[in-house]
């Protein structure tokens, strides 16, 4: 059964490829002359406007700062406190990686036509290294760094030392 009907649908098929097709139209045809005119053509968006490009400098700037004075209070013997890493090198890595995750997000919004989150994930995305910079120069010489006069025990003995300046370096003394 299932072959007749095919048989059947192809001989009809075949019947109708048979007779004439009426013609398609003509690429070729006369435009009205509103069509033929030079028109502007439309400019696509670009993501690297000069908006974009200004808002990558100032957020990477932003960026650099914070890791900059994150490496000078890790130098000068104080800690990262919002981060998981603890070292210059983790922490600029860290910091500055956060702007190309930035820019891959930026991008991806432009792309699925998001054209206004876009450019709003920028100045959002920036804030937390905004804070690290307010809080770090608030708290600049008093957080874990070691002062004139203050007292700890070292890892290795437990004994107490004493950090202080003697006019053009800091030294320890442990008792």
């Amino acid at each position: 059964m299932k072959i007749a009907l095919a048989v059947v649908l192809t001989g009809l098929c075949g019947l109708m490829a048979a007779e004439e097709l009426p013609e398609a139209p003509s690429s070729l045809a006369v435009r009205p002359a509103s069509m033929t005119q030079n028109r502007p053509r439309l400019q696509r968006e670009r993501f690297w406007d000069h908006g974009q490009k200004a808002q990558f400098s100032v957020t990477l700037g932003i960026r650099v700062a914070d890791a900059a004075l994150t490496c000078h209070t890790i130098a000068a013997g104080g800690r990262e406190d919002w981060l998981s890493v603890h070292s210059c090198a983790g922490t600029s890595a860290w910091i500055l990686g956060g702007q190309v995750t930035q820019t891959v997000a930026q991008w991806l919004l432009w792309k699925a036509g998001h054209r206004k989150l876009s450019r709003w994930l920028g100045w959002v995305a920036v804030a937390p290294n905004v804070a690290g910079i307010a809080y770090t120069v608030k708290h600049q010489g008093s957080i874990r760094a070691p002062q004139i006069g203050d007292s700890y025990p070292t890892p290795l003995d437990g004994k107490p030392c004493v950090t202080s300046w003697d006019g053009s370096r800091w030294v320890t003394r442990c008792y």
